[in-house]
């Protein structure tokens, strides 16, 4: 793993920050971290995966990664073992 080229830093006054270390070429990835929590957007309900966010196939209303099954109604998704309304 080569040298990381930024430091995180903190100060009393203006909070958390990064500092870089060595030159910087525009567009290069400087930090990555785990998100503290995401969401799907209204306008990729039931064209992504709540769960996955990986998109599904057409006409499969179940993400393939997850296998969680998209309902598509006010009652959302549901896990791979429960039935869906389509079942019913």
């Amino acid at each position: 793993m080569e040298p990381s080229k930024v430091e995180k830093f903190s100060t009393t006054d203006r909070g958390n920050g990064l500092r870089a270390l060595a030159p910087l070429r525009p567009g290069e990835l400087l930090f990555r971290s785990d998100p503290l929590a995401y969401t799907v957007s209204k306008g990729s309900r039931g064209v992504v995966c709540d769960r996955c966010l990986l998109g599904y196939v057409s006409l499969s209303p179940e993400s393939k990664q997850c296998g969680v099954r998209y309902a598509g109604d006010v009652e959302g998704q549901f896990s791979p073992d429960s039935p869906g309304p389509w079942l019913h």
